[in-house]
This record gives structure tokens, sequence and C-alpha cells, in this order.
């Protein structure tokens, strides 16, 4: 087995610009036979730059498909394959103020609630409040999530609509928006950065002190810095509404492939399947050796979870609420989303919600305008179709030195490793 530097794959110098992720995806799969997925995309499932994986599985009578969290292997699996080996998994789910929904005599939320739920628990929550400082929902995207989500209901899915067939004057659009920006003005959504607010406040602060009904993950810093969780609220915690909008799908979290082009696929199933047992130790404080387990980091294997101790790490509420995301995953992305579609909502809904003069006639309109003109300019030099081609892994270059060759160990730092070692082989 040789073991190739993933920084000499990714640091090409003969890269002219930024790279998609299908190119670097294609470098990845020529020059290893087994390699983390990076550069994973929707358009490279079910091409020649992958091998399926469960052929290999259905071969492999040690391989328990049980032995993985509902949803994990799902995730990665598209075209009548599977593409991927999950190892662990990024969650995000939402906290809420329990004394908040007491007061304002709502039922907590239950995992499956959607958007609406949402909001129209936020509305009465802030409602409840009078005009005192205590807001409904702390949207941390800008606006974008519920914008997305509630348009996607309406048969509009950002996702999966490309910016020569995006159309901001579709009214679609503009009443969601406008519904939003009363929503934010009133304080059922709050974003603590906008133009109004010359000295904004610290949304992590106004977390803690029991000020926001329902937030993501926010930054808390104890006495030492470190993130901490408020004290003396009482929190619950519920996973995002089942009608999120995800534009990259599930996408998210560690997993292994194997290169289309290997000539030892049942080796490197082997070694993947080990990998994927294994509880992978990480630089930890004070120079020691613990496993990283930051919020929403989940194995994708049972075992892996048993032996990291990470379901006992947390209480049952906040586990419940994982476990649910994991078994009803964001539907598969159909295609990788079309970047300016993105910008161009993103940029309106951001000049909706951070300047209270702008309408959103005029943010739209602004919106539209700088869509046309990026994608006029970038039809001028068309992207070239992602090249899905057949791969075939390179032979990798020895990795020790000659006879008679003389050694030399040095440091470097404040250097690219991979590019002394290009030189040096040189």
């Amino acid at each position: 087995m040789v073991l190739v530097s993933l920084d000499d794959i990714m640091s090409d110098p003969r890269a002219q610009g930024p790279e998609s992720s299908t190119a670097l995806l294609r470098r990845v799969v020529s020059a290893a036979d087994t390699a983390p997925a990076i550069g994973m995309t929707t358009e490279a499932f079910g091409s020649p730059l992958l091998l399926d994986l469960r052929p290999l599985m259905e071969a492999d009578p040690n391989f328990r498909r049980e032995e993985f969290y509902p949803g994990a292997l799902e995730r990665w699996s598209a075209q009548g394959g599977t593409w991927a080996l999950p190892r662990y998994f990024y969650l995000q789910i939402l906290n809420y103020n329990r004394d908040l929904f007491t007061l304002a005599n709502l039922p907590e939320p239950e995992a499956g609630w959607t958007w609406e739920d949402l909001l129209a628990a936020a509305e009465q929550i802030r409602a409840s409040a009078g005009l005192g400082q205590t807001y409904g929902y702390l949207d941390q995207s800008g606006g974008f999530q519920p914008l997305a989500s509630l348009l996607k209901a309406e048969g509009l899915d950002l996702a999966t609509t490309s910016a020569g067939e995006l159309r901001l004057d579709d009214p679609r659009i503009s009443a969601t928006m406008e519904r939003l920006r009363e929503l934010f003005k009133k304080g059922v959504l709050y974003q603590p950065y906008t133009a109004d607010r010359p000295n904004p406040e610290d949304p992590g602060q106004t977390v803690a002190e029991g000020r926001i009904a329902i937030w993501g993950d926010v930054y808390i810093p104890g006495p030492n810095g470190e993130p901490t969780q408020p004290e003396g609220i009482d929190i619950g915690r519920v996973p995002y509404p089942a009608d999120n909008v995800d534009p990259w799908g599930g996408l998210n979290g560690e997993a292994f492939i194997i290169s289309g082009g290997t000539s030892y696929p049942n080796e490197s199933w082997k070694w993947i399947e080990w990998l994927s047992r294994q509880e992978i130790q990480q630089p930890g404080a004070q120079g020691t050796s613990m496993p990283a387990n930051p919020p929403g980091r989940i194995p994708a294997r049972e075992s892996v979870a048993e032996l990291s101790g990470f379901w006992q790490s947390i209480d049952e509420e906040t586990a419940a609420a994982y476990r649910w995301a994991l078994a009803n995953p964001a539907p598969y992305p159909e295609k990788t989303p079309d970047y300016l579609t993105i910008g161009a909502i993103s940029q309106a809904i951001n000049a909706v919600v951070t300047n209270p003069d702008t309408t959103v006639q005029q943010a739209l309109a602004d919106a539209q305008r700088w869509l046309d003109e990026t994608y006029a300019q970038q039809n001028l030099t068309p992207t070239p179709e992602p090249d899905l081609s057949p791969v075939l892994v390179a032979t990798p270059e020895p990795q020790v030195a000659p006879e008679g060759a003389t050694t030399i160990t040095f440091a470097v730092p404040g250097f690219s490793p991979s590019e002394i070692r290009r030189i040096a082989r040189r």
C-alpha cells in the first residue's frame, strides 16, 4: 500500500484559476484508488469517475448495512448505486427557549414541523412579548433559508433553477419576500446586522439573555473563550422543519470513495470498509489526541458511535432530534445548484433584510440586473462541460530514496509542504 499526499493532488501548480468540483474530483480519482469524498457532485454519481460500491457491499459477507444508522448510506446513493461509504455526518438542529413557548401558551415544537409552523410560533411569541426586545427566530441565513423553503412550497425550487431560467419578477418571489420583510421588521425574524443598527447586538449574547425563542448554533463564549451553553434558560431541541431547503442536499459529511479507474476494487473496498469502522483521532486540547466531536458531527456506524461514546455525551432530546434528522435527510439534489441563482436571491433578500429603506421591487430589480450582466459575461467564455470520461489511476511515485542517496530531514514552517516536496523530487 502507498499513501499518496492529498496536498500534492490538490495543489496543482498547472491549474489556472479556481477549479470546478468535478475537475478536483477527477484529479483525486486519477491519483489514488481510494480517497476521502472530496469534490463530490451529483453529476459524478453514476459516472466513470466513481466506482459503484453496492456490488462490493453485497459480495462482502461481513458487511452489514444495518450497522449504519437509518438514512446514512442513502445519502450517498442514487441512480441504482452507492458512490461513497460514509463515516461521519454533519447535522444541524434548532434550539428553542421553553420558557418563551410557555409564556405564549404554545405547545413545544416537534420533529416533522414545517416552516409555516415555525413562523407561526415565532410570530405568536413576538406578539406575546409586546414591544419588548424579545424576538422570534434568529435567522442566521439572512433570510435565504425561509425564503427558499417557502418558495419551494409554491412550486419554485431554487436548488434546481438555473440562472437562465430564473426571473426575479416572478410574483411568487416578490410576495414571499414582502412577507419575510414584514416579519423581519416586526422582530418575528431577527437579524442583528442591519443598516439601522449602528451598534448591532451580539446574537450569542441575545440568546444568553433569553431574548430569542428559536435559534440554531451560535457562539456563546465561556469564561476562557470556549463555546458554552446559556445558563438559566430551559432549552429544548428539535430538528429543522421537514420542508427545509438545503441546496446541497445530503452531501454534508465525511465519506470514502473508490476511483472508477482502480485496478484493485476488492482491495480498495477492504481498505475503506476498515477505515469506516475506525474512530479517527484528531489533535485535541493541550497537544493531546482525542476524538473531535463538534456539535452535529455524528458517526454513520453504530459501532463507531458506541466506541466514541457519542450518544452518551448528549442528552436524550438532542439525540432524538439527531436521529430524526438522520432518518429524514434532505431530498437528494438533482444537480449541483447554480451559484448565480443562489447569489442573485441572496443579494436581493440581504438588501431587503439589512436596509429598511430598500423596497422589495428595488432589491429584485438590482439583483436581476446583476444576474443578467453576470450571466451574459459568463457566457462570453462558456464553462466547459464537466469531464466525466473514464480515468486510470496513475502509478504513484516511489516513496523511498534511491540506493546511495543522501537523506536530509528538514522542517518547512511557513511554506507549503506539498510545494517543497514537489521541488525536492526534481
